[in-house]
């Protein structure tokens, strides 16, 4: 018996020890997987953060290329305009440059980055490569990080410009910005994992073959055990590395504990054990796997017990109300207080009969959180009827859809938003679909066009608005167009001759811009009744002829100057010129000095003084002011001749008269900035010239203010009168606006009947005078209507004062306009103040 027991000792022992080994090798490699999942998570975590910001700015760098491809005359103000809007909401990246032809010509912000301008890639060291890269590729190219001459460490992003003219492309040149590596690292928050040590590598995008750029490189050591993740963006991609500061697992806690049991209880009640600690880790993962995956869908869960009133929530559910567990407890009445006044009463009664009949319930509603902030939730639940038909328990689930209600306000506004502006733009804007269908059609279209929006819509553009020729071309290059998203048209400004509802035809200007919308193209057009510039350009080419005519003729003025003996020789078409009669001129250097405008004459003579000591030649252009107080516009070009020793000897040039011309300028300047109707500035360049003013305000700390006014009940004038009554109305308006208010002052047709001016210089007391002044002049004016008989009319006007550092013209004129509202709310003729 006693060897038996020995035998079963033995088999006991022998057992316990192989279950302990086994215990070891199953608990020690379980931890090091869990650690590595739990590791992988968090580095997917950082990977998404640092892909979002890499991507979000490479794709800013992009935008601007696209931009210029689309802009063919880019000037300064363009690029900063636009690179500002570029740069703005992102702290990454620290400015962005354009080079045509791999030379920098452009760059914004221009403080700090002046001394880059005109630096040529091919000259500069380390970065021609990258660039002929972008060219080659014609895609994206990713550099660094390399570490930046102003300090710091930057990742380089060059995108190359394409512009597409029909079938061809042209490179024209790079756009270049660089992403602020230090303060990427600090957006992600790759400096705050402080338990895990992390290494990354892949300079130059070049991922597993790139150099490290941060932390240890040992990390990436087929020994080191550490967690691979791979962060991809455009051409190219990184490698993230990430260990535990502590180390590698390590033995598993529990299993002293489980030796523990094997010497006490053996092999049946170590093996029941070991199970229900199985068992119990189990469910606490599931139990753990489901809080994660509530967080993540921002799904909250609850359950109520009517018959001992308890609420139980889970731990979304408070981070949906803004509550905290500890400190919160759920009742089924104070519930009801989370939820907003205004849906109370609504939430209350759908959960009241879903109650009554044992059923489930869907519905969204508001909520309003501990810290005041309003959500929305989609709040499901159904109902467990007991014995006695009474409800005995409920649960349900809410679901946060507060982001889902914020982006369909914010797509609401923008849609209306983009309305407004179409509405109020004075040019046609139409968008067709890849069959040439009309989706989109402006009121500026119904102008310019005769066809309403309700005609146009659904109908084929070309053959409406165009020559039967043009529409039959538009034909064939819209089956290429709605392939590709590519045609002729798309990307170019063009004039063609269209053709309006009544059967004329008139010239316009037209600029097209394709997209994609759900794999199909679209095509926007902008159209432009180009009818007065024709004019005016047909009157300029005109005169261009003349001007060649009279130079074959002799039209010129002919002049040579001794510098040496001051003698200077003008003739006959000289004198014509300068309107000097026979006998009065001196043959001096300053009969001509006297006629030149005193605001050019140091200019002239500056250029001349050069060309006396230097030599070579000379064109320049400035006034002159003839005796009957007339002014005429000369353009000069000399050239000086030397002696033997270097010397200029003497200088001949030409002067021709280039009046006309500077005039003909000068009216197609006046077309592009006026209103064509009332002669005031347009809407565009009305907010340049403002927000100039309301800059140079916040610059020297001076006031500013903005007046908004409109005619009040003009539709009744348009319905009563007809249209050209309403523009005879327009027109006086106007004409007594820029005579009430001073040369200073900033006046323009925004839209309709609807006029603004910028004030400068105007506190709020000022402007208010002056608002009141204009409003009286206005309803003291008779108008002449072309009725025979006169009209007066009112107006009502808002005033807006600049107050704030923050503000901008924007958001006066809202300020402004809420206050003409409000003026129109109160009876119309008064002034408001917003």
């Amino acid at each position: 018996m006693k060897r038996q027991f020995l035998i079963r000792v033995l088999i006991y022992s022998a057992a316990a020890a192989l279950l302990c080994v086994l215990l070891h090798s199953l608990l020690t490699q379980g931890r090091r997987n869990d650690q590595r999942i739990a590791l992988s998570l968090r580095l997917a975590t950082l990977r998404t953060s640092i892909e979002k910001e890499v991507i979000s700015n490479l794709l800013r760098i992009q935008g601007v290329a696209t931009f210029i491809a689309t802009t063919p005359r880019l000037d300064d103000d363009a690029f900063s305009r636009f690179a500002s809007e570029a740069l703005r909401d992102t702290v990454l990246l620290k400015n962005i440059s354009a080079a045509p032809d791999f030379i920098i010509r452009f760059v914004y912000p221009m403080e700090g980055n002046r001394q880059a301008l005109g630096a040529d890639y091919r000259t500069l060291p380390g970065q021609w490569e990258q660039a002929l890269r972008a060219k080659e590729t014609g895609a994206l190219v990713v550099a660094g990080p390399v570490a930046l001459i102003q300090g710091g460490t930057g990742l380089v992003g060059r995108a190359p410009v394409i512009i597409r003219n029909g079938d061809r492309e042209r490179f024209w040149g790079l756009v270049s910005a660089i992403i602020d590596v230090d303060r990427l690292y600090d957006a992600v928050g790759l400096r705050g994992y402080s338990d895990l040590n992390l290494a990354i590598r892949g300079v130059d995008g070049k991922g597993e073959e790139g150099e490290v750029f941060f932390g240890d490189p040992s990390l990436f050591a087929p020994a080191s055990g550490a967690v691979f993740m791979p962060v991809s963006f455009p051409s190219g991609s990184w490698q993230l590395a990430a260990l535990p500061a502590s180390g590698s697992a390590g033995i598993a806690p529990s299993l002293p504990v489980m030796y523990g049991l094997v010497v006490l209880l053996y092999g049946g009640g170590l093996l029941l054990s070991y199970r229900n600690l199985r068992k119990d880790h189990d469910l606490q993962r599931v139990g753990q796997g489901l809080a994660e995956a509530q967080t993540l869908a921002h799904l909250g869960s609850w359950e109520m017990d009517f018959t001992t009133k308890e609420v139980r929530w889970s731990d979304e559910t408070y981070r949906i109300f803004g509550l905290d567990r500890n400190s919160y407890v759920p009742t089924m009445d104070a519930i009801w207080d989370l939820v907003h006044p205004e849906d109370r009463e609504s939430a209350e009664r759908a959960f009241g009969a879903a109650m009554a009949e044992g059923a489930g319930y869907s519905l969204t509603h508001r909520i309003v959180r501990q810290d005041g902030s309003v959500g929305h939730v989609l709040a499901r639940g159904s109902f467990t009827i007991g014995k006695d038909r009474s409800p005995a328990s409920a649960m349900g689930t809410l679901l946060d859809i507060t982001p889902l209600k914020e982006t369909e306000s914010a797509l609401r506004t923008r849609e209306q938003t983009l309305h407004a502006m179409s509405d109020a733009s004075h040019d046609a804007i139409i968008m067709v679909d890849g069959e040439d269908t009309i989706l989109f059609w402006n009121r500026a279209a119904t102008k310019l066009f005769g066809h309403t929006e309700q005609e146009a819509i659904g109908r084929k553009l070309h053959p409406m608005v165009s020559l039967e020729a043009d529409a039959a071309a538009a034909r064939h290059s819209f089956q290429r167009f709605a392939r590709t998203g590519s045609g002729q048209a798309v990307g170019t400004v063009r004039e063609f001759t269209a053709v309006r509802k009544d059967g004329t035809t008139f010239p316009v200007e037209r600029s097209v811009s394709a997209f994609e919308l759900d794999g199909q193209w679209h095509a926007v057009g902008i159209l432009r009744d180009i009818t007065r510039r024709i004019e005016a350009r047909e009157k300029l080419e005109s005169y261009a002829r003349r001007i060649a005519l009279a130079s074959e003729a002799g039209g010129v003025g002919v002049w040579e100057w001794n510098p040496l003996t001051d003698e200077l020789i003008w003739d006959a078409r000289m004198r014509q010129i300068y309107a000097i009669k026979p006998g009065e001129f001196s043959g001096l250097y300053r009969a001509w000095a006297s006629r030149v405008h005193p605001e050019d004459l140091p200019g002239a003579e500056d250029a001349l003084t050069t060309l006396r000591s230097q030599g070579g030649d000379w064109r320049h252009e400035f006034r002159i002011l003839l005796p009957d107080g007339g002014l005429r516009h000369i353009r000069v070009a000399a050239r000086a001749r030397k002696d033997k020793n270097g010397q200029v000897t003497s200088i001949i040039g030409i002067n021709r008269d280039i009046t006309e011309q500077r005039l003909a300028e000068q009216e197609l300047t006046r077309l592009a900035t006026r209103d064509s109707l009332t002669g005031l500035f347009s809407r565009g360049h009305f907010m340049e010239l403002g927000t100039r003013a309301v800059e140079h305000a916040r610059r020297y700390g001076e006031p500013v203010s903005v007046l908004m006014f409109d005619a009040d009940r003009f539709k009744a004038v348009n319905d009563t009168y007809g249209h050209d009554a309403g523009d005879a109305v327009l027109r006086a308006l106007a004409a007594t606006a820029a005579d009430t208010l001073r040369q200073v002052d900033i006046l323009g047709r925004i839209g309709g009947e609807e006029f603004a001016a910028v004030l400068p210089q105007a506190d709020t007391k000022q402007a208010m005078l002056v608002a009141e002044r204009l409003r009286s002049a206005i309803a003291a004016h008779e108008m002449d209507i072309g009725t025979g008989k006169p009209l007066s009319v009112t107006v009502s006007i808002g005033v807006s004062v600049f107050d704030e550092p923050s503000a901008s013209l924007e958001t006066m004129l809202k300020d402004a306009d809420a206050a003409l509202y409000a003026a129109k709310q109160n009876g119309r003729n008064r002034v408001e103040r917003g």
